[in-house]
């Protein structure tokens, strides 16, 4: 069978049903429940990370209000126990968030490869979730295009968001890497291929 777009969520779910010795489509079936717990767990931990954004980068206040106006659109709450790959990409993209505002206040390596690692799972996981990594390139650059026009380029370019524009785009190349062995399967797959305008 082709890949579908939910790679790296099929094999995270793939071994969560191995160590739960869960192994063809009725024994899952009959244990709905440890299904479902893993993208239960993503929703959590998604939530955890809003919370954390929140009280580190603004207040408690904003926090609550963050996790609130989170449970309660309709995308979340949709896709929370679904088991498909949204609900890791939603939790990809509160920990990416989190971990790039820690990269911006704190330039460390290690908090950029964790930022790289990062765009690079949530691009394999869905790679429509590219627009959620170019769209964060974006306003770095405009954060970066007004140092420039303040300073000079060749200062603003050591400036954090620029390094932080420099993490995003080594995941982005990470996550194509990670999609060489299958790449020509899932763009040729049955099911999302274009049927013309």
């Amino acid at each position: 069978p082709a890949p579908n777009n939910h790679i790296f969520f099929n094999l995270l779910m793939n071994l969560w049903s191995k160590l739960w010795g869960i192994n063809t489509f009725e024994q899952a079936a009959n244990a709905v429940f440890i299904v479902r717990l893993l993208p239960l767990l993503f929703t959590l931990t998604t939530i955890l990370f809003v919370y954390l954004t929140g009280k580190k980068y603004f207040n408690k206040g904003t926090a609550f209000i963050s996790i609130i106006i989170l449970l309660t659109t309709i995308p979340f709450f949709n896709f929370a126990a679904q088991v498909r790959g949204y609900g890791l990409s939603i939790m990809l993209c509160s920990i990416l968030l989190y971990c790039a505002l820690g990269f911006y206040s704190k330039p460390k390596v290690r908090y950029g490869v964790v930022v790289a690692v990062l765009a690079a799972f949530l691009l394999y996981t869905i790679p429509s979730n590219l627009y959620a990594v170019l769209s964060t390139i974006l306003v770095l650059s405009f954060i970066v295009l007004g140092q420039w026009k303040k300073y000079d380029i060749r200062l603003a370019i050591k400036f954090n968001a620029a390094r932080l524009i420099q993490w995003l785009m080594a995941g982005i190349g990470l996550g194509v890497g990670l999609y060489l062995p299958v790449g020509e399967q899932v763009v040729n797959n049955e099911y999302v291929k274009s049927e013309g305008l």
